[in-house]
């Protein structure tokens, strides 16, 4: 008896699948209808390393490659004690990266010595034109710049490496994501380097004074409309703060971590009438200063579109029964934001049983929600 399965249930089936090479090999195997969307997850990202950054330009330059319409994103790491590392270096892998046409992720991850002399710093001690290459086809970049351990002899002193992450952000013309997971120091870059101009959505984990300070000369931040930022130096303060306010009425999304007083004055949410997603996660620790300060940072919001607000207490969930929740039940009310569908507060059950009775209005509204530890986010 032949069984005939419909063709979305299958997608979903190998969707479902996705992160399961040896599943995905099986599935492939079931029958010709499945081969091409098993071979599109297996071959999705690929990790381009020292040890076989080689290998894989040979199979992009084989006749017999088949792969290269599926890739999409490709995983590349620079690694200091690798005796290879310098074949990601090599000019003569530029045109085989250039075939794949497809790609649309890059993710760059660098782990380098911070002993290396501050007159060699560039784009091409980093990575060869080979994987420059590819830039202009990326929209969503990934970088991590990692230091290895700080050395005497460091130019810039320990964790104080300059990476030139602008350069090579400026690279990328087709740019519409960014997301910079850790960078201790970013180089000066030249005045020529612009922000690509569909540049509009930034997460920022690290260094986010520098790469707003870069889009801020240029006149790119009014672009923007979803920020994400995590832990700020008190040093960085100003600069975000005037930079948030550049990006005034084109923000849609934004997700901050805040931990101390410092952090928390980076933020005026009134720079953002159009905001329609907010998200807080709480490092602090209890006081009565922090519900002062959450709630006042709420208390500024005048956007009327906003649709979802989360609040995750990360560090401790005894700041839940410290917040002043009877004001923020008043000020979220239908009239001042006609939109809302979802207030979501990420604590533990017992919590959120005393969140619900301190929130009446919204529990009634039904946009109330919860998210039990362990939190999803950390």
């Amino acid at each position: 008896m032949t069984i005939h399965i419909p063709q979305e249930l299958v997608d979903e089936i190998i969707d479902y699948l996705g992160g399961d090479r040896d599943a995905l090999i099986a599935c492939s195997m079931v029958c010709r209808a499945w081969v091409s969307r098993c071979r599109r997850r297996l071959f999705k990202t690929c990790a381009l390393l020292p040890h076989n950054v080689l290998g894989f330009c040979d199979l992009l330059r084989s006749p017999e490659c088949t792969l290269l319409q599926h890739v999409r994103k490709i995983d590349a790491s620079r690694q200091y004690w690798s005796t290879d590392d310098q074949c990601l270096r090599s000019k003569g892998i530029a045109a085989d990266l250039g075939r794949l046409t497809h790609l649309c992720t890059l993710e760059m991850a660098f782990n380098i010595r911070p002993s290396i002399d501050a007159h060699r710093i560039g784009t091409h001690i980093l990575f060869s034109p080979g994987c420059l290459a590819v830039l202009p086809l990326v929209t969503l970049l990934i970088l991590d710049a990692k230091d290895s351990p700080a050395q005497p002899q460091s130019p810039v002193g320990a964790g104080g490496f300059p990476v030139p992450l602008i350069d090579i952000i400026s690279l990328c013309y087709a740019l519409q994501e960014l997301r910079i997971v850790s960078a201790h120091a970013v180089a000066h870059p030249p005045a020529s380097a612009m922000p690509p101009p569909g540049l509009h959505s930034l997460t920022l984990r690290s260094s986010a004074s520098s790469i707003l300070g870069w889009m801020d000369a240029a006149g790119h931040l009014p672009n923007v409309d979803s920020i994400t930022l995590s832990f700020i130096l008190r040093s960085e303060v100003p600069i975000i703060y005037a930079a948030l306010q550049k990006v005034g009425g084109a923000l849609r999304s934004l997700e901050i971590t805040v931990s101390d007083r410092d952090a928390w004055t980076a933020y005026d949410l009134s720079f953002h009438p159009n905001l329609r997603t907010l998200v807080i996660d709480c490092f602090s620790r209890v006081s009565a200063e922090f519900n002062y300060c959450l709630i006042g940072l709420i208390k500024r919001l005048a956007a009327p579109a906003l649709e979802s607000l989360s609040i995750y207490f990360v560090r401790d969930d005894t700041a839940v029964r410290t917040v002043n929740w009877g004001a923020l039940d008043a000020f979220l009310s239908p009239a001042r934001f006609p939109r809302l569908r979802k207030v979501l507060i990420d604590c533990s059950a017992d919590e959120f049983q005393f969140v619900r009775s301190a929130l009446p209005l919204l529990e009634d509204s039904g946009v109330l929600d919860s998210m039990e530890k362990p939190s999803r986010r950390h």
